[in-house]
Parts: C-alpha cells; sequence; structure tokens
C-alpha cells in the first residue's frame, strides 16, 4: 500500500511538468478497505493512511455507516482470501462502505445537475489544481 501512495506522487509530479491537470479524472470520493491477518493488525494504521492519501488529493472520504469510522477492517486469520470471506463482520463493513460510498456518489451526481440546471458550473473541477497557483 505504502509503496503504491508513494508513486501516485510521481504521477501527479509528472503531470504537473506537462503543465496537465492531474486531477481531472481522479475520483472525488472514496473510502478504505485494509484486510490483516489477526483481528488488530494494524487494519486501523493502513486505513488512517489510506484516508490521508484521499484527503491529500482532495477526495471526500465516507467511512461507511455503523462503527466503521476509518472504513472497513477484514480479519483474513492469515488464510488470504479465503479467511476473508470468512469474517462476517468485516465482509459486511465492506459491503456497508460500498453502499454508503455508492449513496453518496448518487447525491453528488444529483447536486451536479441541479446546478448545470440552474447554469451554475464549477470551474473547480476543471481547475482545482494549477501549477502557480
Amino acid at each position: 500500500m505504502k509503496d503504491f501512495l508513494d508513486r501516485f506522487r510521481s504521477y501527479i509530479f509528472v503531470s504537473v511538468h506537462r503543465r496537465q491537470n492531474a486531477f481531472v479524472n481522479m475520483p472525488v470520493l472514496g473510502g478504505g478497505i485494509a484486510v490483516g491477518g489477526t483481528r488488530n493488525g494494524g487494519q486501523e494504521e493502513t486505513l488512517s493512511a489510506i484516508i490521508n492519501f484521499f484527503l491529500t488529493y482532495e477526495i471526500m472520504v465516507t467511512g461507511g455507516p455503523g462503527g466503521n469510522y476509518l472504513g472497513a477492517a477484514v480479519w483474513s486469520r492469515d488464510r488470504k482470501a479465503e479467511g476473508a470471506e470468512e469474517d462476517t463482520v468485516g465482509m459486511s463493513r465492506v459491503d456497508g462502505l460500498g453502499k454508503r460510498i455508492a449513496k453518496l456518489a448518487l447525491v453528488l451526481e444529483a447536486g451536479r445537475n441541479t446546478l448545470a440546471e440552474k447554469g451554475v458550473t464549477l470551474s473547480w473541477m476543471e481547475e482545482a489544481w494549477r501549477p502557480g497557483r
């Protein structure tokens, strides 16, 4: 995970150097999912890193419903996908997180459509981040 987050930074810097808006096709909404071999095996720290990454790149974050404060944590019992699938609590939180993200995406889309009908443009979408700002 850390490697991906670190490598993503170079994508941003290359885009800026080429004077491209790296954020035009970025998602605007996200939530974190972490899997660990033990019930409290660092998932919370990983979810915090994911949330920090999202916030750094101006992505709105949801933790999900009912106790998903940081996102969904799954316990694999050191048995990879098979163990994760057996964690009914963790998988129900993943399901709840996915549903929450889907609902919020619909709300954002409805808001964009309403603003478009009223002739309001969100210029920050096109100019969210640019060199020399």
